[in-house]
């Protein structure tokens, strides 16, 4: 896939050293304060040489996905969903238990609440506002393709670290469902390479270790 060892090696290292980022940011039910995250990310800079663990764009979770979801809809039942969201701050994913109608979309109205944002007034959207969701679908294959409108960049959340919490909660919250295994964000219909230039999002990214 990629043209030449010497990039390959570059854009191995830049994805290792950011899931390696994401997966710090969400431990510990993603209470881990943005300073911590930025301490360990400056240790792991040197650490990330030499690593041999599998390439491309992946998001350690730390064994964190949470309950499968049953997406089978039944008339009249509900489903409990996570939603993540950030504290007041900014500086920490939590989440959010909301219980919903069990449909056959049942993907796409967790995405939907994602985007509505959290009931808790104490949290935080951490979507971009005006951000629609275009599409989604979720292949055979376990890659759940979601489509976004381009408020999602052009509104991006100002705090620091705001592009890579909108990142892993959407990853987050699409990866407890059984039936994805990894999450690919697209922008008015595209692949972009990132969302405000901190997360390479031109590849799937992994909901499992």
């Amino acid at each position: 896939m990629k043209i030449d060892f010497k990039k390959k090696n570059k854009k191995f290292k830049r994805c290792l050293l950011l899931s390696s980022c994401l997966c710090f940011l969400l431990v510990c039910n993603g209470c881990a304060p943005i300073e911590k995250l930025q301490q360990w990310k400056a240790d792991q800079t040197q650490a990330a040489k030499g690593e041999q663990q599998a390439s491309g764009n992946q998001l350690y979770l730390e064994n964190r996905k949470p309950t499968a979801v049953n997406e089978g809809a039944t008339a009249g039942e509900t489903v409990e969903i996570s939603l993540y969201f950030t504290d007041e701050k900014g500086e920490a994913l939590t989440v959010e238990k909301r219980v919903i109608g069990k449909e056959e979309g049942i993907a796409r109205a967790t995405v939907n609440a994602l985007l509505d944002g959290p009931e808790n007034q104490e949290l935080k959207a951490v979507v971009p506002a005006g951000t629609r969701l275009r599409d989604i679908n979720i292949k055979e294959d376990g890659c759940c393709v979601v489509d976004f409108s381009k408020e999602i960049i052009d509104n991006q959340l100002k705090e620091a670290n705001g592009e890579m919490v909108t990142v892993a909660a959407i990853v987050q919250t699409l990866g407890q469902f059984s039936s994805v295994k990894e999450v690919q964000i697209l922008v008015d219909g595209k692949v972009v390479s990132s969302l405000g230039g901190q997360v390479d999002v031109s590849l799937p990214i992994s909901t499992e270790n």
